[in-house]
């Protein structure tokens, strides 16, 4: 386990495991949404303060997930319980109150692995509101598709 600092996604990326509850792949994939979400609303809105505020999120995990990196220096293998939860709500706070758009597929996986979901429709994007439609379509289809009850003359 290298003792440098965490500065940049590429060295979460080194310390990522294929465990579906690494801490390590939890840390990578809020991070790189935390930026990418932050990308998306400067090239939207041009909203520098919600950029800023994305910027802190991560400052403000990179220096927790430090001290988890010093602490497994120095054998401790496991992550705090309360950082854990904490980077989660990161990760899925902007997923559950925009939606996830197709290429979120990483970060929600994640998610999955993690028991929460999202709602796929509401990003706003125009794949994300054709695959809804297109899903929608599909469902309403196997609704008509399926055989109706009787009712019984009793019940009528």
């Amino acid at each position: 386990m290298p003792a440098r600092a965490l500065t940049s996604v590429s060295r979460l990326a080194e310390l990522r495991g294929q465990d579906p509850y690494d801490f390590w792949r939890l840390a990578s994939s809020t991070v790189r949404a935390l930026r990418e979400r932050a990308r998306r609303h400067a090239a939207q809105a041009g909203d520098f303060d919600q950029t800023a505020a994305y910027d802190a999120d991560a400052k403000r995990l990179y220096a927790r997930f430090n001290l988890v990196l010093a602490d497994q220096a120095h054998a401790l293998s496991y992550a705090p319980r309360s950082l854990v939860r904490a980077t989660l709500a990161l990760l899925w706070r902007d997923f559950a109150l925009y939606g996830a758009a197709p290429e979120d597929t990483e970060h929600v996986d994640v998610l999955r692995d993690y028991g929460l979901t999202v709602a796929w429709h509401a990003a706003a994007t125009p794949a994300s509101e054709a695959a809804w439609e297109a899903r929608a379509a599909e469902a309403s289809e196997e609704v008509r598709a399926m055989p109706r009850r009787a009712t019984s003359a009793c019940c009528a």
